[in-house]
């Protein structure tokens, strides 16, 4: 917003100009462009009050220097790290760094992923759309966060199947050992459903302890089946968790944006969508491999529609980004889904 005539500065504001400047710009920015923008916005054009700004912010580690290779004059800045995001949010609480590009990306980096998975597509739009989590994201590595999530989610919402498996693992144990005069497991036993069919599953019990019966055959599939479920709902159910606390956390601090109220909602319906597809295909309602496959598809509808409004990340951006180069994969997937 450009500076009225007369109007005083607020304290902190020319530099937190210097800084959504430079985070609105994919690439480094050099001074002459800081001094042209700075005097647009605010008639500042003195070259030493700037350079002032610009060695203040490099000193708070907000911003850095950076030398590219090329003979030029000009001094260029750009932020690239963890700790200059960091930084921004402590001195500059007010300048919404999850809605730049540079900022979601600089974690991407540093944290290890890549837009070349459509997983952490939707956790680019998550992170743009709440600041929650962004600032837990700042702070901590999704795996850190999943752990907990999954702490939670046991504990929680998936205590009645934790419990179904242990009452029927219980039940095996002690048909069993009734049967078997003298035998007793030394430990819990443990179980594993992950890329096993049921017979597999069964079969393994009766390669490792023998003379199971069919009761005892009953207990292991009730087992298995509530283990299947749990593993199954786990890794979307423990995602859809920390993901929703952070959304919530924004309400409750009232930083929530419209986009983020609707995004919600809009979950919410593509989630039910899924379910009522799910009942049509398959009446027995045991497939749920397909059920987390359209609960999927659902949700890239919604994810898309952000990524058509805000036009992030560019790479999805198809008009922006066929200018420059051949369709990408993901940016043709994305706005196909969004026309479906």
């Amino acid at each position: 917003m450009t500076k009225k005539p007369g109007e005083k500065l607020k304290i902190g504001e020319v530099k937190a100009a210097i800084i959504s400047f430079i985070l609105e710009s994919k690439d480094t920015v050099n001074e002459p462009n800081i001094r042209k923008h700075l005097k647009t916005v605010f008639e500042i054009q003195h070259q030493g009050t700037i350079n002032t700004h610009l060695h203040k912010l490099a000193e708070l580690k907000c911003i850095e220097s950076v030398t590219p290779n090329r003979k030029r004059r000009s001094n260029f800045w750009d932020i690239t790290k963890l700790e200059h995001l960091k930084n921004i949010r402590r001195e500059f609480p007010d300048i919404k760094i999850n809605t730049y590009e540079k900022s979601i990306m600089i974690i991407f980096k540093e944290r290890g992923y890549s837009l070349d998975r459509i997983g952490n597509l939707i956790f680019y739009i998550e992170l743009f759309l709440s600041v929650s989590l962004f600032n837990a994201f700042l702070d901590n590595d999704y795996y850190e966060l999943i752990t907990k999530s999954r702490r939670i989610y046991l504990r929680e919402e998936g205590l009645g199947k934790v419990r179904s498996i242990e009452y029927h693992l219980t039940n095996f144990t002690k048909l069993y050992e009734e049967a078997n005069p003298g035998f007793k497991f030394k430990d819990e036993i443990a179980i594993d459903s992950k890329n096993k069919s049921k017979e597999d599953f069964v079969k393994g019990f009766e390669d490792k302890y023998h003379g199971i019966t069919d009761e005892m055959i009953k207990e292991l599939e009730e087992a298995y089946t509530a283990e299947k479920e749990l593993s199954t709902e786990l890794d979307k159910k423990t995602t859809e968790m920390y993901v929703d606390h952070f959304l919530n956390h924004d309400t409750f601090k009232g930083i929530e944006s419209p986009d983020e109220y609707r995004f919600l909602i809009d979950l919410k319906k593509a989630r039910g969508k899924a379910f009522s597809v799910w009942g049509e295909e398959d009446p027995t309602m045991i497939n749920f491999d397909r059920l987390h496959e359209l609960i999927y598809l659902q949700e890239l509808k919604v994810y898309s529609e952000i990524i058509k409004k805000y036009k992030q990340p560019s790479m999805c951006n198809y008009s922006a980004y066929i200018k420059q180069h051949r369709e990408p994969s993901l940016s043709r997937f994305v706005r196909q889904i969004s026309m479906n």
